[in-house]
């Protein structure tokens, strides 16, 4: 009988845990796509800085971005790629975008970039870029 009691309180506990955890792992996920993204956008714009040539983070819908440099300082037509596309987590989406910095660390635009649930759409993080090229993520 006590045995039935220790095994029927250890289920109760784990029906009530098991969801929290999974929820817990998501948030986890989605911070780490952020900080994916937000990492990518910062060495960007450190590598436009030191190579004097305009570079840009490509992102593609709906999980992947890469590097690229420009042919110029300012107003690049050719663009070169310089990573491998990285992914984000499946349970992660990105918007498709381009983000440009310039030589001297700003960004061509202001940009929002919104992490979200792939099932659900809602938005987890944003990354905001602005137009001095500071970089931070948000909760929204």
């Amino acid at each position: 009988m006590e045995l039935l009691t220790v095994v029927a309180i250890i289920g109760i506990l784990a029906a009530v845990a098991v969801p929290s955890f999974f929820k817990l792992r998501q948030g986890i996920e989605y911070r780490q796509a952020a900080r994916d993204v937000a990492s990518a956008l910062r060495d960007a714009r450190s590598k436009a800085i030191t190579t004097n040539r305009q570079h840009r983070v490509v992102l593609t819908a709906p999980r992947s971005f890469q590097i690229a440099q420009g042919d110029r300082a300012h107003n690049s037509a050719g663009w070169t790629l310089l990573s491998v596309a990285k992914s984000i987590p499946l349970t992660s989406q990105l918007t498709t975008t381009n983000v440009e910095f310039n030589p001297n660390g700003t960004a061509e635009t202001a940009v929002t970039i919104p992490i979200q649930d792939s099932s659900t759409l809602a938005v987890r993080f944003n990354i905001d870029v602005t137009t001095i090229g500071k970089i931070a993520i948000k909760t929204p």
